[in-house]
Formats: C-alpha cells, structure tokens, sequence
C-alpha cells in the first residue's frame, strides 16, 4: 500500500500571510512549546455593575438619549465575568488574515448580525473614525462640565459602558474622552454606527490575542462569550429560571436571556483543555448556524433595524484601525449555502496600511459601515 505524508499546515507558507513561524499563538501550541495563556481583559471595574443597579434612578430624560443613541441593550444587560479559557480557546483557532475562527466545520466568526442581535447596538449610521484637535477636545470636556445639565450624566454613563463593555484597551482604568465628539447629537438621527465599531474593535484585538508575545486579550470579550454560547450550547452555562428557546422574553436585547443562576454541572467550564478538545472535534450537529431564527420577528426594533447590513462585504472602522468583514466566507450563519469563498475584502497587509493611512485625514468619514 502506498504511504504519505499528512501534514496540517500549508504547504506554501503565504497562503496564509501570518502563518510564518511565531507569529501566531497556535503555532506554538502545534509545535509543542510552552505557551502561556494570556489575561483576558475585562475593563468595567464594578463600574458597570454600578450603572446597573442605578438604571432606575436616572432621569426619564437622561434613559430616552440613552436609547436614541442605542446604548439601552448593553446599559440594561446583565454583566458576567469573563470565561478566560474559553476565549484563549477561540483565539487559538483566530486566523487575522480572514477575521474567522477555523474549525473542523469551517470557518465562523462574529458577525454586525450577532452585534446587533445580542446588544442591540445599532450598525448603520456615519463610523467612528477621524481625529480631533486636542482644542476642539477641551471645549468638548468644558461643555460637559455643568451640575445642571443632564448632558454630563448621559455622557458619563456612555462613557462608561464604552470604556467597561465595547472599546476597552490594556489601561483598563482610562476610558478616551474623544468619543465625546460623538455624543453630541443624542436623538435617533444622530446615531452612529457603534454596532461596526465594536465589531471592528473585537476583531483587532483577537488578532493581537495571536500574536505569541502578547499578554492580555481586549475588547469586547462579553459579546464573544454570548455568541459562543449562543452558538455552541453544549458549553453554555444552564440558567435558572430556565427560558424556553423558542420564546423571546429576554427585553431590550438578547444578553438578558444569560440573566439568573448559573449551573456548569452539565457544562464545561474555565478549563482550557476540554475548551480545546471541544473544538477539535466539533461536529455542524454540535453548531447552531442560525440560532436566532426561531424568534427573528419578536425582538425590539434595535435589534433588527438595519438588518440589509448583517451580510456586509467589506471594511469595518473603529478610528483608524479598519478590518474586513467577510460574510461570504460564513455563508451558512446566514442560512445560505458555502460556496468557495472569493477574495473579496481580502487584503495584503500593505493594502490595509494603505487604507488605515487614508484615515489620517482631518474629515471624518460618514459613509456608515
């Protein structure tokens, strides 16, 4: 019988531009080299915690720009902590050049759908990009600065959600006041597309999370956990009161349904190895491709207004970092068949310099996503 040689890394090492060695975490654990898990940062502090259990004392006025802006979901969501091994799991199997998870099923990732759907950020409106002159910043920190406006509580309790939930970096304790540019307009016309930036934000940092000489993991790690769990539910916690899949009860956005008691007795939990196994031997029986189907028309209009978007092809911006939403290549997610992926949205890193560099300009861009 005729012998051969299996091997699980590319023959031709540009097919994938970062699989040269270390360069990516995986690379080390394939070779057999000890490896260090890095800290998942997780920046609220009991910051947001705080918001929550003062929700109800804030004004009427203060709630309703809070809503206009689309912040209600992730104010009123529950706050979990963060399952580090199961995040160092999913970064393992990060591929940056596609903004994909690779498994034995194919390649999936976190999509404006998913966004949109679990936090009910909204994902259509101008981007967040641009600079500010650090003038223009300090009359944006003296207008705010007024005992007698409502403005100063709205902007606090945006900012933190902002520097606790989507956009946090390795300085857990600062948040940049130079969102506040984009807090100006608190109706429903002034929405920016925060639903992208947060995406933009996640995805940047789980291809740092690769890289073998980084020590922490950012961004948005609790809307990774909810669609992991959402997605895989044979390692999602059991929720007591227990809440029916096929109904929507869960309020302004789908993290409340994660809302109650936790039971890991049927699940795993916090162990690197058996997150590791998992994934090594995941089956499509064993991934819910379209997890929201069963209750698509009973959630709140923030979480399904723009949905022309959740198949997007293209850039995402968050400043002037810009990564690639590539839907074509997870097809199925969208209830569509998997067809080979063309290679548009994909990018040399030149290219994406390129574009980043574009972004320096003193016009912000407002084009939406």
């Amino acid at each position: 019988m005729a012998s051969f040689k299996v091997t699980c890394v590319p023959r031709n090492l540009e097919l994938l531009w970062l699989q040269a060695k270390d360069t990516h975490h995986a690379y080390n654990i394939f070779h057999d080299r000890d490896v260090s898990e890095p800290r998942c940062r997780k920046g609220d502090g009991g910051l947001t915690f705080l918001l929550t259990k003062k929700k109800s004392t804030l004004c009427e006025k203060v709630m309703r720009h809070i809503k206009n802006v689309g912040f209600e979901g992730v104010l009123v969501s529950v706050v979990h902590k963060v399952d580090h091994p199961l995040i160092t799991a999913l970064v393992e199997r990060w591929r940056p050049e596609t903004n994909t998870f690779h498994f034995p099923i194919g390649e999936v990732t976190v999509t404006l759908h998913d966004v949109q759907v679990i936090w009910g950020l909204p994902i259509d409106g101008p981007a967040v990009t641009g600079k500010i002159k650090m003038m223009t910043l300090a009359e944006h920190i003296d207008h705010t600065f007024d005992a007698n406006n409502d403005l100063l509580c709205l902007q606090r309790a945006i900012l933190a959600l902002i520097g606790s939930k989507l956009f946090h970096d390795s300085n857990t304790y600062d948040i940049s006041l130079n969102y506040l540019q984009y807090l100006e307009d608190l109706s429903c016309e002034g929405r920016k597309s925060w639903g992208s930036t947060t995406l933009a934000c996640l995805y940047r940092n789980l291809s740092k999370g690769t890289m073998p000489q980084r020590k922490g993991i950012d961004g948005g790690l609790l809307l990774l956990q909810y669609w992991a769990w959402e997605r895989m539910s044979r390692i999602a916690p059991r929720v007591t009161p227990f809440k029916e899949k096929t109904s929507y009860n869960y309020g302004e956005c789908l993290a409340n349904k994660w809302h109650g008691k936790f039971s890991h007795v049927q699940t795993p939990a916090h162990v690197l190895t058996i997150y590791q196994s998992f994934f090594n031997a995941l089956t499509n029986d064993q991934f819910l491709w379209t997890p929201y189907t069963t209750f698509i028309h009973l959630l709140p209009r923030d979480c399904t207004h723009g949905q022309q978007l959740w198949a997007y092809i293209g850039p995402l911006i968050h400043w002037e970092e810009v990564e690639s939403h590539l839907a074509q290549r997870i097809a199925r997610q969208f209830g569509m068949i998997q067809t080979i992926p063309n290679e548009v949205g994909l990018m040399e890193p030149q290219e994406w310099n390129s574009l980043r560099d574009s972004l320096r300009g003193e016009d912000l861009w407002s084009t939406g996503v």
